[in-house]
This record gives structure tokens, sequence and C-alpha cells, in this order.
């Protein structure tokens, strides 16, 4: 995955770890990217595509439901390895930083 598709991969999946937004320019959110980045190197892309769309769909209506409807509209991709490793991935990325990426 390049630079440009994890940088929307990072938008699509809303980082919000805390109420305030930091300035894009600083070490700081320089940190919290270089960081998130290498979460996702570890992952493959159907994976991220899992994660983010039960993330989007838990802000959009689903909430509790949201990985239960994933599953339903990405069967063809669903197994339960992929699924564990979908939940690892938002878990990692929800404890990354002090900023919000939205």
């Amino acid at each position: 995955m390049n630079g440009i598709a994890r940088q929307r991969a990072l938008s699509t999946l809303c980082l919000q770890t805390k109420e305030r937004r930091a300035d894009p320019d600083s070490p700081e959110m320089d940190d919290d990217r270089q960081a998130a980045l290498r979460i996702l190197a570890r992952f493959t892309a159907v994976e991220l595509e899992l994660a983010a769309t039960a993330d989007f769909l838990s802000k959009h209506g689903y909430g509790d439901d949201a990985w239960t409807e994933m599953q339903r509209r990405k069967a063809s991709k669903m197994s339960p390895e992929r699924l564990a490793r979908a939940r690892q991935l938002l878990n990692e990325l929800t404890h990354v930083g002090s900023t919000r990426w939205d």
C-alpha cells in the first residue's frame, strides 16, 4: 500500500484518540502518522478494508452491530483470521497518539 492509500485509509478510519486537534505539520502529528503507518504495514489490504468498513458502519447507524453488518456485506472476504486481524488493527490504531486525523 502506498503512502496516499495509507493516508486515505487513515482518513476513512477517522482516528479520534483525543478531542483536540494538532497542527498537521507538528512533530507530534508526524510521530503519530509514522506510528499508524508502522501498524498499517503489518496488515493486508483486505484486513484494512474490513476494519475501515466496520469503523464506518459503527459511526453511521450500526453502532454495536457494525461488525455483524460488515460480515454480512463483506461475506466473500471474511474468514475468522481476517476478522480477528481487522479487530486487532482497529484496536491498535485507536491507541495511536494524541491527535484527531479527520
